[in-house]
């Protein structure tokens, strides 16, 4: 971190190592003996470490797998289909119904206003 209290002095020790005249390889191995894998910017990619870089993926990949599950479950749960040859004589006769009743009450109302 740029403006971390303890940046300033590992920019010095940084700076230092550079005008000894090491390494950057040489002084990074230096930090990582010190202070452990956690002061590199991203863990190495083997071992243990590379769990970081897979966990990420792998816990996206799961929560949308359930996601999906939980979702596929709710809509199969709550669909209700009715076979084709009902769904078609169902449909035909209600809306048939429906234009009846409106059209009695149409009629109804225009008698009323005579």
């Amino acid at each position: 971190m740029v403006e971390c209290n303890s940046a300033t002095p590992l920019r010095k020790t940084i700076q230092a190592g550079l005008a000894e005249g090491k390494n950057e390889d040489v002084i990074v191995a230096a930090f990582v003996q010190q202070y452990g894998p956690r002061i590199l910017s991203e863990p190495p990619s083997k071992g243990f470490w590379l769990t970081a870089w897979v966990m990420p993926f792998v816990v996206l990949f799961l929560g949308g797998t359930l996601v999906s599950y939980v979702l596929w479950r709710w809509k199969s749960k709550y669909r209700m289909v009715p076979s084709a040859a009902t769904a078609g004589a169902s449909t035909a006769n209600a809306s048939s119904a429906l234009v009846e009743k409106y059209r009695a009450q149409i009629d109804r109302e225009l008698e009323d206003e005579d």
